[in-house]
């Protein structure tokens, strides 16, 4: 959302949200997951809470978000794991691309991730 936090900053709306937890690496767990909406300050880097987005009983589980930054520390990519699928978030259409399917079916017992690698 152009310029929804206030402050003139564009934001990355994150539907269910993932409470107030501190990332490594720009990951977030797949396990954590509530019914508020977050939003990160693509400039800021930081996460602002927006409320409730639907009742109990509603929500998603969703899956682990990457967030890649540029040396500035502008937000340049998101990608989300959502089962075996990897999605990449589309600034310009608002919208998520399928970017990757894993070579090895992750069984729904296991879990599964991003791994940050220097950046990279």
């Amino acid at each position: 959302a152009h310029g929804a936090g206030g402050v003139g900053e564009d934001e990355f709306w994150v539907m269910g949200g993932y409470d107030r937890y501190t990332t490594v690496g720009g990951v977030v767990p797949n396990d954590l997951y509530c019914r508020d909406a977050m939003a990160l300050g693509l400039w800021s880097g930081k996460w602002r809470e927006i409320g409730d987005m639907w009742v109990e009983g509603e929500r998603r589980r969703l899956g682990p978000v990457a967030v890649i930054s540029a040396e500035d520390g502008k937000v340049t990519d998101v990608f989300m794991l959502d089962g075996d699928d990897i999605f990449r978030y589309d600034f310009a259409s608002n919208g998520w691309s399928k970017e990757a399917t894993l070579r090895r079916k992750i069984p729904e017992t296991e879990l599964c991730g991003f791994v940050s690698l220097n950046g990279l």
